[in-house]
């Protein structure tokens, strides 16, 4: 990278969107404009428009205070020169090959890459346009980096390019006792070690179910570890915690909270977000949802559990006593579907199972119901005696709020619960606690 002669950009290298188009005689759009035109010796940085109602003229703008000015969001264009580069090979600094291949491996970056862009310029015409020889240097193109020692830890198109995390995610995953083996991997296995000791079956209908009629859904989206104050534990709401802060720890698990009146369907910007594209390039997606008080039934066996690993396993269904659980399953999660009540019912394999193989009604069925307490009372007993009660309480307490079906009834306790939305379709519809960075409640915030 070949820096410019001014460490930051001038105030005064910037051109209102309304005037560019005017001067140029072209349009900005808001969405996948990002480029570098060139004119001359003058290279404009382009990174996209907001909403044409939303921007200002000259006048306009010049009379917004200074609140007002922070509030009309994006007016300007950048605009770089050919003259203010510095041709000095001793100030030019290496790009690191780490750095280059996290910028190509970068999938989510979008808009001008620039180890690929055409919108170049080329070694003849910056010859021409400078009157300098650079036989070292094969294309030119404007870009913004970040810089330590004199090397380049980051780079990109516009002022606000993505920065990779130095920190791995699993880096703020803070668990205790890594050598130790707990229940969860006991029990489930852990990969490529063990293998589990738990299977699922499928869980089929006794009777014929009914759905819902097929409409198309809201956008179901992966998770973006960029939202880190969805994802890590705040403490200070005005400074907050990234994945690259030396505090960074994960909340726990993701959960989502149960919705007797889930509003599932997209709405008009959603469905203009799929106009002209492709089966596998759509964002929605069609569902025709199951009703309610559909019924399955399914098992889920075991082997070789000792009674203490039994209690744990029977513990997710138990739940201190809780009566109102419910669980989540399947897809539409967020949207409050997959709710469901599980009523098991226990069965072991009888101790004397294998002395008699018939009976006086046949084949000898080697299992029989059994009363699960006292396998929850040996897992109770081990967290006591191994002095894990209270962290145990305090998860325990957390979870049965998030899976008590109860508090569906609360009044308003829809809107207290609902997602974060906005006019997706236009480039500043964002919901506003997503644009400040709130950080989620926590779940005794949220039921108070």
């Amino acid at each position: 990278v070949a820096p410019s002669i001014y460490k930051s950009d001038r105030k005064a290298d910037r051109i209102l969107i309304r005037e560019y188009e005017e001067q140029f005689h072209t349009t900005v759009a808001e969405r996948n404009s990002s480029c570098v035109k060139w004119d001359g010796t003058t290279a404009y940085i382009i990174t996209g428009s907001q909403r044409r109602d939303k921007l200002f003229d000259a006048d306009d703008y010049n009379q917004l205070t200074g609140n007002d000015k922070k509030r009309a969001g994006k007016q300007f264009i950048r605009f770089t020169q050919l003259e203010y580069v510095d041709w000095c090979r001793e100030h030019w600094l290496e790009v690191p090959d780490e750095v280059l291949n996290s910028y190509r491996h970068d999938r989510n970056r979008r808009g001008v890459d620039l180890l690929k862009s055409k919108d170049v310029l080329n070694r003849s015409e910056l010859e021409r346009l400078t009157g300098a020889s650079l036989p070292d240097v094969k294309t030119l193109i404007p870009c913004h980096f970040l810089e330590e020692n004199g090397q380049i830890t980051a780079f990109g198109h516009g002022q606000c390019f993505r920065i990779p995390y130095r920190q791995r995610i699993g880096d703020a995953v803070k668990i205790s006792g890594n050598d130790e083996i707990d229940f969860a991997d006991a029990v489930f296995g852990r990969a490529e070690l063990w293998a589990s000791r738990v299977y699922f079956e499928d869980a089929t209908p006794p009777e014929k179910i009914s759905a819902l009629a097929e409409a198309t859904a809201h956008p179901l989206m992966q998770p973006n570890p960029t939202s880190y104050q969805l994802y890590l534990k705040q403490a200070n709401a005005d400074k907050l915690t990234n994945w690259d802060s030396a505090d960074a720890q994960v909340r726990g698990y993701k959960l989502y909270w149960h919705n007797a009146a889930p509003d599932w369907q997209a709405n008009s910007s959603e469905l203009k977000l799929d106009r002209g594209k492709s089966a596998g390039k759509r964002l929605t997606r069609e569902m025709s949802p199951l009703a309610k008080g559909s019924h399955f039934t399914a098992k889920i066996r075991f082997k070789n559990l000792s009674a203490v690993e039994l209690g744990a396993l029977m513990m997710i269904f138990d739940l201190y006593g809780l009566k109102t659980a419910a669980y989540k399953i399947g897809q539409g999660k967020p949207f409050g579907f997959g709710s469901v009540r599980i009523t098991p019912t226990l069965y072991v394999e009888s101790e004397t199972a294998y002395t008699n193989f018939f009976d006086a009604d046949g084949w000898q069925n080697p299992y029989c119901e059994k009363n699960p307490a006292e396998y929850l009372d040996a897992f109770k007993n081990y967290v006591t005696d191994n002095d894990l009660f209270e962290p145990w309480r305090k998860v325990m307490a957390e979870l049965k709020k998030i899976l008590d079906w109860s508090l569906t009834e609360r009044k308003n306790w829809s809107d207290k619960i609902k997602s974060m939305s906005g006019d997706v379709s236009q480039a500043n519809g964002v919901d506003e606690r997503f644009k400040q960075r709130e950080p989620l409640p926590s779940i005794f915030e949220v039921v108070k």
